[in-house]
């Protein structure tokens, strides 16, 4: 009885770590380190507005905008990193007329 007790435990304490792992791995923290604060994007809090990855992941890959949007025109992008992320978030967040459209609505870190 004890030994089942402790099993149990043991498994309700790893399955609470792995829910606290995959909370702090689904928020992350884009910026570039300039003056604006940090933006703390949640997964979890966009599922239901963009169900298909492709509509930020545009090439399917999980880079970092950056890796792309150089601005200088090299690798194909046009845009700068910020340009296309200030374009795709406040555009989805107005046409969908749900989340903030202000810099400080999202520069909140």
């Amino acid at each position: 009885m004890k030994r089942t007790v402790a099993i149990v435990m043991a498994v309700a304490f790893l399955l609470a770590l792995a829910g606290a792992a995959y909370a702090v791995a689904d928020t992350i923290q884009l910026s570039k380190g300039g003056k604006a604060k940090v933006v703390n994007f949640t997964h979890k809090a966009h599922q239901g507005y963009a169900p298909d990855c492709k509509k930020c992941h545009h090439t399917g890959e999980n880079n970092k905008c950056s890796t792309c949007h150089t601005g200088d025109g090299s690798k194909g992008g046009g845009k700068n990193a910020k340009e296309a992320l200030h374009k795709n978030c406040i555009g989805c967040h107005k046409d969908g007329g749900k989340g903030p459209t202000t810099c400080s609505g999202c520069h909140t870190g």
